[in-house]
């Protein structure tokens, strides 16, 4: 039985050892290509380093400097330029008066464009400002009022030659001679008030007069001085500042040159007109001043 089917054993045999040797060819084939990737990897980078994760073609290393900050300028407001209006004619906005600038022709002047304050303002002695100053002035009260509950009097406005003669009289008598009431008022011809754009501000809640520093001490004094350049008003008399203004501080005394120049006096860290346009200090009349003006 056997030498019938002996012809069959070696083709029985033939296709384990073939499968075999396939076998072996592949396993050998794997690590050929693993040792052939392996020193590419070596070579060229390609196999990333143990512990790292490659999500893509690698690419050289670049360092990138932070993009370089330049500081943000500041915003300065552009200075108003000091010439645009005279500082030696009565009817400008900024016409400076002081104990060595008389006002010219102040015997007879008055301003043009007085007008009365609307009824609303309190205004004991009915006196009067110029258009433009009127209208800051309301807009100051308003901002008062809305601000912080007080209402703001107008407690002197314009006043001519001879108002001025009488009131500077009256500080005479009552100050003990010329000497003391210089200090006080000013002599007719050399007040602000006869410009028509300054005003003797007080309140209806703080109980001050016009005597001491009782209403720069009030509420209402110390929010216009913080407060009016926002308006166009300059407090004209700070404290500390007589030697340049030849005046006691005068909490209440302020005077309209226009929002621009009120700002500017305010950022500049200057308190008087006297300091920001350079001009000299006048703390006493020339020895030509007289009780009549020039």
């Amino acid at each position: 039985m056997w030498a019938d089917y002996t012809h069959l054993r070696p083709l029985a045999r033939r296709p384990y050892r073939e499968r075999l040797t396939f076998a072996w060819s592949i396993v050998i084939g794997a690590i050929l290509i693993a040792a052939v990737m392996v020193s590419l990897g070596a070579v060229y980078g390609i196999i990333a380093p143990a512990g790292t994760i490659d999500h893509g073609r690698s690419e050289p290393a670049t360092t990138t400097s932070p993009p370089e900050t330049r500081p943000v300028p500041s915003i300065v407001p552009t200075p108003v330029q000091l010439g645009v209006y005279s500082l030696t004619e009565p009817s400008s906005p900024w016409f400076i008066v002081n104990k060595l600038r008389p006002i010219p022709g102040a015997a007879t002047y008055e301003p043009s464009d007085l007008t009365t304050l609307p009824p609303d303002i309190p205004n004991p002695n009915g006196q009067t400002l110029r258009r433009a100053a009127a209208a800051a002035f309301v807009q100051l009260a308003a901002a008062a009022k809305a601000e912080t509950g007080a209402t703001l009097v107008a407690q002197s406005g314009y006043r001519s030659f001879k108002y001025q003669t009488d009131v500077y009289a009256s500080y005479t008598k009552s100050d003990g001679g010329v000497a003391n009431a210089d200090t006080t008022s000013a002599r007719p011809g050399y007040s602000e008030h006869q410009t028509g754009m300054a005003v003797d501000i007080l309140d209806t809640q703080s109980g001050c007069g016009l005597e001491d520093d009782c209403f720069g001490r009030s509420p209402t004094g110390v929010w216009l001085a913080a407060n009016a350049y926002r308006y166009g008003w300059v407090l004209r008399y700070p404290p500390n500042k007589s030697a340049v203004t030849g005046f006691a501080y005068e909490p209440w005394h302020f005077r309209w040159v226009g929002t621009a120049l009120a700002s500017q006096l305010r950022d500049s860290g200057k308190r008087t007109f006297e300091e920001l346009f350079g001009l000299a200090p006048a703390p006493n009349y020339s020895d030509q001043a007289e009780m009549t003006a020039h």
